[in-house]
């Protein structure tokens, strides 16, 4: 299953990764681009954005907590980019 990891700004969405659950180096790459832009995003903004998540077969999103949940059985991801100027 092709799975996309969504950035949500002020610009509109845009894909952070999409991975394919069948073939694990995609799940790793889309894994080391999830956690490299959550560090910059700690790094630049203080803080690190949310990301939410949606298991497959469910139409809810859950808090995703990419230190201790999987990507392998989720559908889609989406992380709020933090917003920022006044």
């Amino acid at each position: 299953m092709i799975v996309k990891i969504r950035k949500c700004d002020h610009t509109g969405d845009s894909n952070l990764a999409v991975y394919d659950t069948e073939k694990p180096e995609t799940v790793q790459v889309a894994q080391e681009a999830l956690t490299n832009f959550l560090a910059d995003c700690n790094k630049q903004f203080g803080m690190t954005p949310p990301v939410w998540a949606r298991r497959v077969g469910e139409r809810d999103f859950d808090q995703f907590d990419p230190a201790r949940d999987a990507l392998l059985d989720k559908d889609e991801l989406i992380v709020q980019f933090p917003m920022v100027g006044g």
